[in-house]
């Protein structure tokens, strides 16, 4: 598929079989069929770039919940702050379209734990908020029929569609938190050295972090932060510097034009062309990417990096590169660890996940 080829179709399904994740039927089969049973495509749900949801059906006897009024379909609901980004919100560029024709928005469970998916929404509902969401959102715990389902086309998500549809991207750039103002400075680095080691990182971003505060970066752990004041940081700064995570794609929707982000790779593997596309069609932004990898390291069963893959940098040349780009004075002289400092992190990671690591190559 061609970026171009999101055309912001909605289909309206009467009535509407919805179907979540159930034990009755295949893993990961959920969606939407229509009156005649017949499956409703643009339901489909992407989990990652290689792998979607499949086809649901209904089993024989399976009891059916009435749902009346109408209803926009959001696809499944993910916890997880990246996914949610991606997966979550794609389709919610149709409440623009739809004002006041839908009666509520109706998610999916991932892996089928209603209870669970209630209070990441009720998580989330910041971030609803700045999205100007004002109906209902209610979750799908079994089979459900609608008098009126509508199904947006995925306006958002994996591979070309990171680029965005012209209305989520209008809803990201011009709705979405309108209200925050700039705040914050400048010079920003956008932290992960305060997550769960099982989030993957690279040995030392301390090392990034207090070089780079001597260069005026404010160090940012946006996990700590409410979504208004991430996003008042996003907004405020000029030079944004991170590693490849979550949070970039958040500052992907509201960072400036004139704003220079450079992404630091933390695995080889990283999907940093999804992170160009989104920057380049979201704010026009070309990021600076600083693959600096000496290792991967991951654990001892995985032959490849991954999300939770340990990279170890090259510091030296990072700052050097930096200083190059721009970020950091041409004169700067970083305090860079010894390799017997970086190995002894190593085993902080190791001891923290229970683990043993191996460098990959």
């Amino acid at each position: 598929m061609s970026e171009q080829g999101l055309q912001d179709r909605i289909t309206t399904v009467e009535p509407a079989l919805i179907l979540p994740e159930r034990e009755t039927d295949a893993k990961l089969a959920t969606g939407v069929l229509d009156g005649e049973g017949r499956f409703v495509e643009d339901s489909r749900t992407w989990i990652r770039a290689g792998k979607a949801t499949g086809v649901p059906q209904l089993s024989p006897g399976e009891p059916v919940k009435a749902l009346s009024g109408r209803w926009l379909f959001g696809g499944h609901f993910r916890g997880h702050f990246g996914h949610f980004l991606v997966e979550s919100t794609a389709r919610l560029w149709a409440l623009d379209r739809l004002k006041g024709q839908v009666d509520g928005i109706l998610y999916l469970p991932f892996r089928a734990r209603p209870r669970q998916t209630r209070q990441q929404i009720r998580d989330y509902e910041a971030f609803f908020r700045q999205l100007g969401v004002d109906v209902p959102i209610e979750v799908c715990d079994g089979a459900m029929r609608a008098d009126r389902l509508y199904v947006p086309e995925l306006g958002f998500g994996w591979l070309e569609r990171y680029a965005g549809s012209p209305a989520y991207r209008a809803l990201m750039r011009e709705r979405f938190a309108h209200d925050v103002a700039p705040d914050g400075p400048e010079k920003l680095y956008v932290s992960r050295s305060r997550l769960a080691v099982a989030r993957g990182g690279v040995l030392g971003e301390t090392v990034i972090e207090e070089n780079l505060a001597r260069q005026g970066f404010e160090i940012f752990h946006p996990e700590k932060h409410p979504f208004e004041v991430q996003i008042a940081r996003y907004k405020a700064a000029r030079q944004i510097v991170g590693l490849d995570g979550s949070a970039l794609h958040l500052a992907g929707f509201v960072a400036a034009p004139e704003t220079r982000v450079a992404i630091i790779l933390r695995r080889s593997k990283a999907n940093v062309g999804d992170y160009q596309r989104q920057f380049r069609s979201f704010c026009g932004i070309e990021l600076d990417v600083l693959d600096m990898i000496s290792r991967d390291w991951v654990s001892i069963e995985v032959k490849r990096s991954d999300y939770r893959s340990i990279g170890e940098l090259d510091f030296a040349r990072l700052f050097m590169r930096l200083a190059e780009l721009g970020y950091v004075a041409a004169d700067f002289r970083p305090d860079l660890p010894e390799a017997a400092e970086i190995l002894r992190l190593l085993d902080i990671f190791s001891k923290g996940r229970g683990e043993t690591f191996t460098a990959l190559g």
